[in-house]
C-alpha cells in the first residue's frame, strides 16, 4: 500500500505559482522626435533614428531594490544598461522607457532586445524575472527605389495570387507610396538595397540583394505579413513554397568569410606572442648593459627595443581590427544561417519538430570562444544527425565523437552539410518514426547526379566514416554542379511584375554573369583582408 501510494503521489505541485514580479514591455509605433543614437560606428545619409520601449513592472506585493537590466546584442545599443527603480508598488505599476538603435555596421539576424528585473521576493530569496521585446524593422531598414540588378536572387512560390505589397509594408513605403505596389526597395542603414518584386503572372514573389545575408530579415517579415494577411490571424490554406536551387555555394562563402577572420586571430596573436617575448629578451639584455660596472656598447639594441615596441603596437591595433571585423562576419553568418536554414524547411516541407532539429545542428548562434568555435560544433552536430537519424539503417548508426578541435580549413564541414541537404532532398527526415518526406520541391530542370572523390574520414551515405581515399560520396542533383550551359535568366521589368521568374540558385557554372560575380565577391574578401597584409608590411619595416 505504501509503495503504490509512492508511485501515484506528487512530489511537486502541479499548480504554478503566480510570480512576485511581471514585466511588460511594448515599443512605440513611431520613432523619437529626438533621437538617442549615439556612437554610430558608420555613416549614412540620413539620420540614425531610434524607438522607445515602454517597460512596465507589476507585482503582487511591495517590492524594494529592484534592478532593471536591458540587453541588446551587437549592433543594436540602448541608450541605457541598467535601470535602478527604489520600490514597486502593487498599487501603482512602476514604468521606464529605454531607447534602442542601430549602432555597428552589421545585420542583426533578429532584431530582438531582452529585459531582465532582479529582485529579492518576501522570503528573502533573489528572483529574476525575463522578457523580450521584438523590435520593429523599420529601425534597421529605410524605404528607398527598388534596383533592377543584384548579385543574389530568391524566388519563393505561394498558393495565392500576389498581393498589393504596398498593403503589406504601409510604414516602409516612401517614394513608392504613389507607385503600382508591385516593387519595393529596402537599404539597411549603412547596408545593401534589398528589393522585393511580386508577379503579376505567376503566384511567386522575388528578393534580391547584393549580399545573400542582408535578405534574411525581408524574407522573414515578408513570410509573417503575407501570413498575416492572407489567413487574418488564423490557420489558413496560405503556404510558401521553394523549389530553387538549392544555395549552398552562397552560405558556404559566408562560412569561409568567417572563418578566415578566426585564422587571422590566431596569426596575429601568435606573431604577438614571438615579438612580446622578442621584447621582453632585449629588455633584458638592456638591464643587464645598464647594471654592468664597465657596460659594453648597446650595439643598436636601443634601435631593437623601439621597433619591436612599435611592433607590438601595431599587432594589437591589427588584433582589435581583426576582432571588429570577425562580429561583422558572424552576424553575416548568423543571417545567413537563418536564412539557409529557412530556405531548407520551405524546400522540405519540414514540420516545426523538424525545423527545431535543423537550427539546432546548423544553428544561427553564431559563438567563438578560445576553446571551440561554430564550425567545429556544426561538423560535430551535422556528424552525429549523419550517424544516427540520417543513417539508412538501425545498424549503420554509430556514436563515436571527436573531440572538438580548430580544423585546417572548412572542407569538411562543407562536405558533411552537403550530404545532409542531399538526404534531406531524398525524403529523409530529421525525426524519428515519421514517414519518407514525398513532398519535396523539387526544380523543375532535373540536373545530371555527379560523383565527388570524398576526403579521408568523410561520412558516407550509412553514416559510418570512411578512411580509404578512393571512396565516392553522391552528391545530389539538386545543388550538384553542372556543365551544362542554363538558360539566361530574363530580365525583371521594374514596371510591376516579374515576366519570368527563372530557377535559382546552384549551380551556377559556364554562366559570364556569374563568373563576374565569382569575381567580385572575390575582390571583396581580398579587400577585406588588405589591413593584415599592411600590417605584415609594417612589420617588416620595423624589422629592417
Amino acid at each position: 500500500m505504501i509503495k503504490f501510494s509512492y508511485l501515484f503521489s506528487v512530489i511537486t505541485p502541479n499548480l504554478k505559482q503566480e510570480d512576485d514580479l511581471t514585466i511588460f514591455v511594448s515599443p512605440n509605433p513611431g520613432f523619437d522626435e529626438v533621437s538617442t543614437a549615439s556612437g554610430v560606428e558608420f555613416q549614412d545619409s540620413d539620420p540614425i533614428p531610434s524607438i522607445s520601449v515602454r517597460v512596465q513592472l507589476k507585482s503582487r506585493m511591495t517590492l524594494e531594490n529592484v534592478k532593471l537590466l536591458i540587453h541588446a546584442s551587437w549592433p543594436l545599443a540602448s541608450n541605457q544598461t541598467s535601470i535602478e527603480i527604489p520600490s514597486v508598488d502593487p498599487s501603482k505599476p512602476s514604468e521606464s522607457f529605454v531607447s534602442f538603435f542601430i549602432k555597428g555596421k552589421a545585420l542583426h539576424p533578429d532584431l530582438v532586445a531582452s529585459v531582465t528585473a532582479n529582485y529579492t521576493s518576501a522570503s528573502g530569496a533573489p528572483r529574476v524575472a525575463t522578457a523580450t521585446v521584438k523590435l520593429p524593422l523599420k529601425l534597421v531598414v529605410k524605404p528607398v527605389l527598388p534596383v533592377k540588378t543584384a548579385e543574389y536572387k530568391i524566388t519563393l512560390d505561394t498558393n495565392k495570387p500576389p498581393t498589393n505589397l504596398n498593403d503589406i509594408f504601409p510604414e516602409l513605403l516612401g517614394e513608392n507610396a504613389s507607385g503600382p505596389g508591385a516593387a519595393l526597395g529596402f537599404q539597411y542603414y549603412g547596408g545593401p538595397i534589398v528589393t522585393v518584386l511580386a508577379s503579376k503572372t505567376s503566384q511567386r514573389y522575388r528578393l534580391q540583394c547584393d549580399r545573400f545575408e542582408g535578405m534574411w530579415l525581408i524574407v522573414k517579415e515578408l513570410s509573417s505579413r503575407l501570413n498575416n494577411y492572407f489567413n487574418k490571424g488564423k490557420t489558413g490554406s496560405f503556404a510558401i513554397y521553394y523549389s530553387g536551387q538549392v544555395p549552398l555555394q552562397e552560405y558556404f562563402d559566408l562560412i569561409d568569410i568567417h572563418f578566415e577572420f578566426r585564422l587571422n586571430a590566431d596569426r596575429c596573436k601568435e606573431l604577438l606572442s614571438q615579438r612580446s617575448a622578442q621584447f621582453r629578451s632585449i629588455q633584458r639584455r638592456l638591464l643587464t648593459r645598464f647594471k654592468d660596472k664597465t657596460p659594453a656598447p648597446l650595439q643598436n639594441l636601443d634601435t631593437l627595443l623601439e621597433g619591436t615596441y612599435r611592433q607590438i603596437l601595431h599587432l594589437a591595433d591589427a588584433i582589435e581590427d581583426n576582432k571588429t571585423s570577425q562580429e561583422i562576419a558572424a552576424c553575416g553568418l548568423s543571417s545567413g544561417t537563418h536564412l539557409f536554414n529557412y530556405i531548407i524547411k520551405l524546400w522540405t516541407n519540414m514540420s516545426d519538430e523538424e525545423y527545431k532539429v535543423l537550427l539546432n545542428t546548423i544553428t544561427p548562434v553564431v559563438t567563438d570562444s578560445l576553446d571551440n568555435g561554430w564550425v567545429e560544433s556544426v561538423d560535430a552536430a551535422v556528424t552525429h544527425v549523419l550517424r544516427t537519424t540520417l543513417a539508412k539503417a538501425a545498424k549503420d548508426q554509430t556514436l563515436n565523437p571527436q573531440p572538438l578541435q580548430m580544423p585546417e580549413d572548412t572542407t569538411k564541414v562543407k562536405k558533411h552539410v552537403a550530404l545532409m541537404i542531399d538526404k534531406l532532398g531524398k525524403g529523409a527526415r530529421l525525426v524519428e518514426g515519421l514517414p519518407t518526406n514525398a513532398a519535396v520541391n523539387i526544380a523543375p530542370s532535373p540536373r545530371k547526379e555527379k560523383k565527388v572523390s570524398a576526403t579521408s574520414k568523410t561520412v558516407m551515405e550509412n553514416g559510418h566514416i570512411d578512411n580509404s581515399d578512393n571512396t565516392e560520396t553522391l552528391i545530389g542533383s539538386q545543388y550538384g554542379m553542372s556543365k551544362h550551359k542554363r538558360k539566361e535568366p530574363e530580365m525583371l521589368s521594374m514596371n510591376g511584375a516579374l515576366d519570368d521568374m527563372p530557377i535559382l540558385g546552384l549551380p551556377a557554372q559556364n554562366r559570364p554573369e556569374v563568373d563576374e560575380m565569382n569575381e567580385r565577391r572575390k575582390k571583396k574578401q581580398i579587400e577585406s583582408m588588405s589591413w593584415i597584409i599592411e600590417i605584415y608590411v609594417k612589420v617588416f619595416k620595423c624589422q629592417v
